[in-house]
């Protein structure tokens, strides 16, 4: 088989693999594991705030967790999640998944994520399937019941779908979002047992500053060091002759072969 290669993310859906997801019984004694949707993890959501332009998607890391958050709640059918009206009530799995990733600790960190929520109700997600993600969002601290988020019909369908497992400790972990990003990545495409190749070029247009912080050999090197140290199922190196970010599986051989090989570029 000769190298997978993709021109985009969207051009080849993925084939979940169920055998890599943990029993829901595990996961919501352990709260050490998730689920990421292709589908909604939101790759092109800026980084950081843009002063001039305060209505727009909402950056940086909250947006890329909480879309790994809802996935999760949803694929494992947690209490906190009602599939019949599509609202998450903020206790049970939610408050377990969310002290697990260092989120909603605080009330700086808790506005934060409610002024993202906020803005999701009004900004498309920006990832392969770009749709509103939150229809109403219930926040009043004063009322008794917990506060809740309803999502849209179109959003929960999409977190259904292309899901790979994800480990909510070395989430916590990494601390950029560009690092969040390219966890992601293997997590979806890179096979254990095989390699990933990425072109920075694949990278500089997927990746929002992507081409500021990859192309510096500081900075990536930093980021790598990180990558590597926050987890041991890939190693992340950069192969300079070819220009490519890769990422090799614990299971890989020395030469991954071509069949054991994707490219994204």
């Amino acid at each position: 088989m000769s190298t997978t290669t993709h021109a985009a993310i969207s051009s080849e859906p993925l084939i979940p693999h169920p055998e890599l997801l943990l029993r829901p019984s595990t996961l919501r004694q352990a709260w050490d594991f998730g689920v990421v949707s292709a589908d909604t993890y939101p790759f092109n959501a800026p980084y950081r705030a843009v002063r001039s332009s305060p209505e727009r998607q909402p950056p940086g890391r909250v947006p890329r967790l909480l879309s790994i958050v809802f996935a999760t709640l949803i694929h494992y059918d947690d209490p906190c999640w009602d599939p019949d009206t599509r609202t998450i009530r903020f206790r049970d799995g939610w408050k377990n998944i969310m002290k697990t990733l260092g989120m909603y600790a605080s009330q700086p960190s808790r506005d934060i994520i409610n002024g993202c929520l906020a803005r999701m109700m009004r900004f498309p997600v920006p990832s392969t399937h770009c749709c509103i993600a939150v229809q109403a969002l219930d926040l009043d601290a004063k009322h008794p019941a917990p506060k809740t988020v309803t999502l849209t019909e179109e959003y929960v369908q999409a977190c259904q779908r292309n899901l790979r497992e994800v480990s909510l400790v070395t989430l916590h972990d990494l601390t950029s979002a560009l690092e969040l990003d390219l966890y992601t990545l293997a997590a979806l495409y890179a096979p254990d047992d095989g390699q990933l190749r990425i072109a920075r070029t694949f990278l500089n247009r997927l990746l929002p500053g992507g081409r500021r912080r990859i192309g510096c050999d500081p900075q990536r090197e930093r980021m790598f060091t990180a990558l590597n140290a926050a987890q041991d199922r890939w190693r992340y190196t950069m192969d300079k002759e070819t220009d490519m970010v890769v990422i090799t599986g614990r299971g890989a051989a020395a030469t991954p072969s071509d069949d054991r090989t994707v490219t994204l570029a």
